[in-house]
């Protein structure tokens, strides 16, 4: 129900539905045109994107991301739930290079090569074992892994792709 893109200069541009403030303007209304997001760094990676939130990877390697937050997807504790706007980064004592955002929750991948999920996990979305709350937060690490290349946070699952082309 959104779009994001990210131009030439290194600027995202957002537009369309924004009931969950996902267009990242800093308002709810619906966005006909491509926007500016509301964030000041130099932008390096525009992660894959959900129909409620996005993520994006800065210049400095920290992570951030907006949108609908009811499962803690958007990396930001919320008790009652509801909008985060783009105000703080994503555990910013890390350095990331990948970023994916679900319908409900968000797969990374931090410099080291390890991988780390949050938010909805009702479906084992997270790949922690059958053991794992339905909700992630903080984000923790999925397994031991320190060579994931890709991932994808599809609806209701996640894959990831490991150096010399193993796919999970």
């Amino acid at each position: 129900s959104s779009a994001c893109a990210l131009d030439e200069s290194d600027t995202v541009y957002c537009w369309g539905a924004n009931d969950d403030g996902q267009v990242g303007v800093g308002t709810v209304d619906d966005v006909g045109t491509p926007s500016p997001i509301l964030f000041a760094l130099r932008v390096k990676r525009l992660g894959d994107s959900s129909f409620s939130h996005h993520c994006l990877i800065a210049a400095d390697d920290s992570l951030w991301c907006w949108g609908l937050n009811t499962e803690d997807q958007v990396g930001r504790m919320d008790p009652r739930g509801g909008i985060a706007n783009v105000t703080s980064p994503v555990m910013p004592e890390f350095r990331w290079r990948e970023v994916s955002a679900g319908g409900g929750h968000t797969l990374a991948i931090r410099e080291d090569g390890t991988l780390w999920c949050w938010g909805r996990n009702t479906s084992d979305e997270c790949g922690l074992g059958e053991d794992a709350p339905g909700r992630i937060f903080p984000p923790e690490q999925v397994g031991v892994e320190q060579d994931w290349q890709r991932v994808s946070a599809p609806q209701r699952g996640s894959c990831g792709l490991r150096s010399g082309g193993a796919l999970f």
